[in-house]
């Protein structure tokens, strides 16, 4: 290809410290073939990746050799390149060579490849816009946004590998740190007994999951009120479906505990108690350091560069994403799949922020399960459910004691889960603003029952 962007002298040189050095190339797993241009440089990395895993003791312009001669078209590119003695002097070329000098050489090989792609991308970019005519703006961004994610999550290299022993008082003091005065790990939950089971830890993602209209937004919006004005810690708010006008009332009806109707109706301002209620809580709302972010067209790169941004001028410590939902499927692609593909996205998400990240998805009208919950299992710390109780449940809870509804733990991989369906933590939920208390009485508790 004529006029790439390429710099073999870089390639050469990291195959060539590689066959004196095979081990090394556990401290660049940020590069694989595609990302060489030579094809003979490409043939020798990929050879002494398939030796390394086949386990094999010596490594050298032999074995290089006699490995390659298994794969008639690796034997003839190398072949062609001059083979044992092509192999031999780009070993010798790179004898003395130190960790520090195959790291910088990779990177110069892994940003020339990036560039590359770039300039593919944008040559496909341009096909596709002269194809596709009826594009609209949010096709454009919503195309360029994706390729943009993919190709930063390829080109994001892993750090140095280290022993334990390297590392360790450094993680023990991050473990330490977590620590929060209440004797928890993690960020803790509004309801109290929910940290008995589990906290908001970082990077964990926290999946609940609820019927339509029923609670899911305002949830989050408790969590994120009880975390941000009560507590003081930065939060962002990614919203599907509340502008910010929505999520400021109904923050505000939690903080002062006047009904929401009557906060956007302005029937409040006749009530002093109310009044004064409402404006201390406006107050420390408008202290609170909280991003509320909505949009009806989110993106998983649009999530994930907004979050980064976020994080970089208020240093957010905590996420939430309202909620994962698909509205339009792409050709070949099932819907339960593609919410499985977010929560994969929210993981790695939460995982490079250093943050807990809670989200939401929506419950069928018939049974207790997330839609492809095999694949949300695998990578949800924390699957829980926000469920109406039956009137039998009610009035085995002592009625209004107990609450209306519960929170049903299924899954969590940081502390136990619950066994029974049918019981959970009981709570209050007064929907007319929006909050949500630990009931009274609760059976998990109880040391009668």
């Amino acid at each position: 290809m004529e006029g790439a962007i390429k710099n073999k002298s870089s390639e050469r040189i990291v195959v060539g410290v590689l066959i004196n050095n095979p081990d090394w190339v556990v401290e660049i797993n940020g590069l694989s073939t595609k990302h060489f241009f030579d094809k003979t440089h490409k043939t020798i990395y990929y050879i002494i990746n398939l030796l390394i895993m086949e386990n094999t003791q010596t490594i050298d312009s032999l074995s290089i050799l006699a490995r390659a001669e298994r794969i008639k078209e690796a034997s003839n590119i190398i072949n062609s390149s001059g083979g044992y003695e092509y192999l031999e002097s780009i070993k010798g070329l790179t004898k003395g060579y130190t960790l520090q000098d195959l790291k910088g050489h990779t990177d110069i090989v892994l940003s020339c490849s990036y560039k590359r792609e770039q300039l593919e991308q944008k040559e496909e970019f341009i096909r596709l816009l002269r194809e596709n005519p009826e594009w609209k703006i949010v096709h454009v961004n919503q195309w360029l946004q994706e390729k943009q994610f993919t190709l930063q999550s390829e080109y994001s290299l892993g750090g140095e590998v280290k022993l334990i022993g390297d590392v360790f008082d450094n993680t023990w003091k991050c473990i330490e740190s977590m620590r929060t005065a209440n004797g928890f790990i993690g960020l803790p939950s509004k309801i109290q007994l929910i940290n008995e089971y589990f906290t908001y830890r970082k990077g964990e993602l926290v999946v609940l999951g609820a019927r339509a209209k029923y609670g899911k937004s305002n949830w989050a919006i408790n969590e994120a009120h009880n975390l941000a004005v009560n507590m003081g810690i930065p939060v962002a708010y990614f919203d599907t479906e509340m502008k910010t006008e929505t999520f400021l009332t109904r923050i505000i009806a939690v903080d002062s505990g006047v009904a929401v109707k009557r906060i956007e109706s302005g029937a409040f301002i006749n009530d002093l108690e109310e009044k004064t209620a409402v404006e201390m809580a406006m107050e420390r709302v408008k202290k609170a350091p909280i991003v509320h972010r909505y949009s009806h067209d989110w993106t998983k790169a649009k999530v994930r560069e907004t979050a980064l941004l976020l994080q970089a001028r208020y240093g957010i410590q905590f996420l939430i994403y309202d909620y994962i939902k698909v509205k339009n499927v792409g050709k070949g692609v099932k819907e339960h799949s593609e919410l499985g593909n977010w929560t994969i996205l929210l993981k790695d998400l939460a995982g490079e922020l250093d943050i807990p990240i809670l989200t939401f998805g929506q419950l069928s009208p018939y049974e207790i399960r997330l839609a492809d919950s095999d694949k949300i299992n695998r990578y949800a710390s924390t699957i829980a459910y926000l469920l109406p109780k039956t009137e039998k449940a009610i009035a085995r809870d002592g009625g209004a004691e107990g609450g209306r509804d519960y929170l049903y733990i299924e899954y969590n991989r940081n502390g136990s889960y619950m066994e029974d369906e049918a019981i959970g933590i009981n709570l209050y939920y007064t929907r007319h603003n929006v909050t949500f208390e630990q009931a009274d009485y609760q059976i998990l508790t109880d040391p009668f029952q």
